[in-house]
């Protein structure tokens, strides 16, 4: 693999990263969750970052732009969701969401950390040790994200995806993402 098909291929699945946590933020909005909301709006805010430092860094070492892939745009938001309104989810449906998103959610992460795993590998054997290394702070980056989500996960599964608990915290985690910048 050619290092821009490498940075491509980085670029293309940090934007998805982006665009599926500004979904997942309007998902929980529309679900009335406003501290997943405030946690997404700040994942999608993060990944933007990264993918603005990771078109710096090409730029400023390779000084050429990453060539621009072609994808389908993440829908995180079911389609039946758009014949509704907040008022009219019942609260099964609710608890059936808060699973399938974060369970999406560990799966997204892993397959994202595997893949930045592949792409440092990549630009090892090219002898791209630089590139390697600033590859390297997004696998952390993904790694650190992966064990927030997986604990997450543990913690709705052992209470069942109980509303109550997942109800009690959102102004807990609301007040938490909203002290680390504003949304």
């Amino acid at each position: 693999m050619e290092i821009n098909e490498i940075f491509k291929t980085l670029s293309t699945q940090s934007l998805k990263g982006a665009m599926i946590h500004d979904g997942y933020a309007r998902y929980f909005n529309f679900l009335n969750l406003k501290g997943y909301k405030r946690m997404e709006e700040y994942r999608s805010k993060e990944e933007m970052k990264g993918y603005r430092r990771l078109h710096k860094y090409y730029i400023s070492q390779y000084n050429k732009l990453i060539p621009e892939d072609k994808f389908e745009s993440p829908n995180v938001i079911p389609e039946d969701w758009y014949k509704h309104t907040k008022k009219e989810v019942d609260m099964n449906t609710k608890r059936n969401a808060v699973k399938t998103a974060f369970t999406k959610w560990v799966e997204w992460e892993k397959e994202t950390k595997a893949l930045y795993q592949k792409m440092y590998k990549e630009l090892v054997d090219l002898g791209e040790i630089n590139a390697s290394l600033e590859i390297g702070t997004y696998i952390q980056e993904v790694s650190d994200e992966l064990e927030q989500a997986e604990s997450m996960l543990i913690n709705l599964q052992s209470v069942d995806f109980s509303m109550d608990c997942i109800l009690d915290v959102q102004q807990q985690i609301h007040d938490q993402y909203k002290k680390k910048k504003d949304c």
